[in-house]
């Protein structure tokens, strides 16, 4: 009968692991805090901006739209912006959100979180676009979040807003 050969334990290895060590760890962890230190200013510069650039996109696009509802119906529509509450309200445009017969919108709530610094329409702080879609004056509304600030003008002789 032949001799029997012991057999190694089941969880022996030829190469046994290593675990890391506290060492190790300590630098990977302060690395890490290192590149977060650096990365979270620039992650806020970029809120401010896309937030300043949303507002002024959603302001032209309501004004636009403004605009053609007043060609569509043959009626004049009237924008008026509050500065001090960061709000304007285009009235005779339907509201998507609860549909009611005008559309009020809060710049100063999320998404955007942006302060009107002004709305300057030649005295005065709305617009009216008449049947044509034109303008009763030019006029500039200022946003502004983190430091950086969009002006969106509408051009008296066209009605046309954009963003500055």
């Amino acid at each position: 009968m032949p001799a029997r050969v012991p057999m190694a334990p089941r969880n022996s290895h030829p190469h046994p692991r290593r675990a890391f060590s506290l060492l190790e760890l300590v630098i990977v962890l302060t690395i890490l805090g290192l590149i977060s230190a650096i990365a979270a200013p620039r992650f806020a510069a970029a809120d401010g901006n896309y937030r300043v650039n949303a507002a002024a996109r959603r302001l032209v696009a309501d004004l636009t739209t403004a605009r053609a509802t007043a060609r569509h119906t043959s009626a004049p529509r009237t924008v008026t912006f509050t500065p001090a509450a960061h709000t304007y309200i285009m009235a005779g445009v339907r509201d998507a959100a609860n549909r009611s017969a005008d559309s009020t919108i809060d710049l100063s709530a999320a998404p955007y979180r942006v302060t009107m610094t002004s709305a300057a329409f030649g005295g005065a702080t709305a617009v009216t676009f008449d049947f044509h879609g034109l303008p009763d004056r030019a006029g500039t509304i200022v946003v502004s979040a983190g430091g950086y600030a969009r002006t969106v003008s509408i051009n008296a002789d066209t009605g046309e807003a954009t963003t500055e």
